[in-house]
């Protein structure tokens, strides 16, 4: 357990990829098989389900710690967890017997069956066990509340390079449905499946943002001009009768969108698709929160699948029948994408990416102030000569996104790192005005400088109203000017509203609390560009 405790504090201690990756690794090179698949499992966010609540551990804490009621809750208020504040308060550990992550996950899962008092003893001897480090991980497991603090695809990573295997390998097992309970380390990561080659994407190529000016590129015939649509970048295969979805960070979710296994039967060819898989309902595009919904949810309903169907938008073929085409230039690769792409069934959830018709560079840049109002996010330039390549090699694609929105709010709250034991605050809540009072749109945390931080580390300290665990609710006096790429209506905001991608552009000190934008702005941007 002291394995996985030191592994858990390094990822949350780190934004570093890098970092992350060596200690996991450092973790499987020193454990065994049996507690490196329970690591795995937990995280990637397969905990298991809860066989004690926070109000049974709260309550069975009095039975082994003389801490007055008082002292807790006033401790639980700085903390903001439960978890943490019992592993903080319960007496030192009495034995010295040490006790496996795998063990603890075990002695875990006997719980399902046992009455109240064998829980009790059983997590009395295990909290009688572990440091405080490892009775709040205990803890969090137990009442299956473990954070997520490591990316799928920086697992995936470490894993590729501790068992030497490539990624997308690393990818195709994991997808597969497994359990810790079930499944051995060897089997689950060690064992190839033939359908590993099937499955194995082609490397995507990657646009530039535009950063010349859009009349330099010379003459408009040399260039072919698509929609840049809102959603996730993907390559669709079907190969010898299987269907593998793959997205630009090489992750493998075929299995939360069950549509796209309906071309196994429909299809004959066997091809490989660039796209963009997209929410799609009434032949319109839905905003991304949308299909984020889709890999949030563990099980997906009939009714999340009829209320955020998807298309997969295609833009090029890659390969088609077992043969690699991107070498063709762009104009013959997308000839035969519209030929295959007609052959379809009518109701196929793959569709065409149409070609935008432009005669000039000034026409095109009114296009492109339209593309919102079609749900699309800017457009993509490629040059109709070019081959696929690899990674950004060069200025043969480009992409021109829509100017970012903008909107000055207030700082409303401030949340201290993310890290178990830091001080600092990097997390900030913004809010704009409505009627007399103001209501909180967003959170951001990406754009100020560490002078910035420091200095309103310092705010926060003087100016803290009310105090949620690490949140911080502050008097309202500080003024940011705010950037994001969208806007989307909300049921789960007070404001109504959600902005995807928000950014903080500068601070303003010049600027009055009163003067900030006012939630009837945002609803016009909404009702605009929604």
């Amino acid at each position: 357990m002291e394995n996985f405790t030191t592994l858990f504090f390094e990822l949350d201690s780190t934004v570093s990829v890098d970092s992350k990756i060596l200690s996991i690794n450092n973790y499987l090179n020193r454990s065994t098989h049996k507690d490196s698949i329970w690591a795995i499992a937990l995280l990637l966010g397969k905990v298991p389900k809860r066989t004690a609540t926070t109000f049974e551990l709260r309550t069975w804490r009095c039975d082994v710690s003389d801490t007055p009621d008082w002292l807790f809750e006033e401790s639980l208020k700085i903390t903001g967890d439960i978890s943490e504040t019992i592993a903080i308060l319960l007496p030192q550990p009495q034995k010295t017997l040490k006790i496996s992550l795998s063990e603890v996950v075990s002695q875990i899962l006997s719980l399902k069956n046992s009455n109240e008092q064998e829980k009790k003893a059983i997590v009395f001897d295990i909290w009688d066990t572990l440091n405080r480090d490892s009775r709040y991980l205990f803890n969090k497991i137990l009442t299956g509340s473990l954070k997520e603090i490591s990316s799928n695809k920086i697992i995936i990573k470490a894993l590729a390079k501790h068992l030497n295997d490539p990624e997308t390998i690393i990818s195709h097992r994991l997808m597969t449905p497994w359990s810790p309970e079930t499944v051995t380390f060897e089997k689950l990561l060690k064992t190839p499946d033939s359908s590993e080659a099937l499955s194995k994407p082609i490397p995507f190529y990657l646009a530039r943002s535009l950063t010349v000016n859009i009349d330099d590129l010379g003459n408009t015939n040399d260039w072919a001009v698509e929609y840049k649509w809102d959603g996730l970048r993907g390559q669709l295969i079907k190969r010898q009768g299987k269907v593998f979805l793959w997205t630009r960070n090489e992750e493998l979710v075929t299995d939360r969108f069950p549509e796209f296994n309906l071309i196994k039967k429909s299809e004959k060819d066997n091809f490989v698709l660039d796209g963009e898989i997209l929410g799609w309902k009434e032949d319109k595009s839905l905003p991304l929160s949308a299909l984020q919904k889709r890999f949030k949810r563990k099980t997906l309903n009939k009714k999340l699948l009829s209320d955020i169907p998807v298309a997969f938008i295609a833009y090029d073929l890659l390969e088609h029948n077992g043969k690699d085409i991107r070498h063709l230039s762009y104009v013959e690769r997308r000839k035969k994408l519209g030929i295959l792409i007609a052959s379809f069934s009518p109701n196929s959830t793959i569709l065409f990416s149409d070609e935008i018709k432009f005669s000039s560079w000034t026409g095109l840049e009114n296009i492109r102030s339209n593309a919102r109002a079609i749900g699309a996010e800017g457009l993509m330039i490629k040059k109709i000569n070019s081959a696929y390549g690899i990674g950004r090699e060069n200025s043969d694609w480009w992409k021109w996104k829509s100017d970012p929105f903008n909107v000055d709010a207030v700082l409303l709250y401030a949340t201290r790192d993310n890290s178990f034991r830091s001080k600092n605050f990097s997390s900030f809540t913004f809010a704009v005005k409505h009627n007399d009072r103001f209501v909180s749109i967003t959170k951001a945390s990406i754009g100020l400088s560490e002078e910035e931080l420091i200095d309103i580390s310092a705010f926060v300290k003087k100016n803290t109203i009310e105090s949620f665990g690490p949140v911080k609710s502050l008097k309202p006096e500080l003024v940011f000017e705010l950037s994001f790429e969208g806007i989307s209506k909300s049921t789960r905001h007070k404001s109504g509203v959600i902005i995807r991608l928000p950014k903080i552009e500068r601070w303003r000190k010049d600027k009055h609390p009163h003067e900030v934008n006012t939630l009837s702005d945002l609803i016009t941007m909404l009702e605009h560009y929604g």
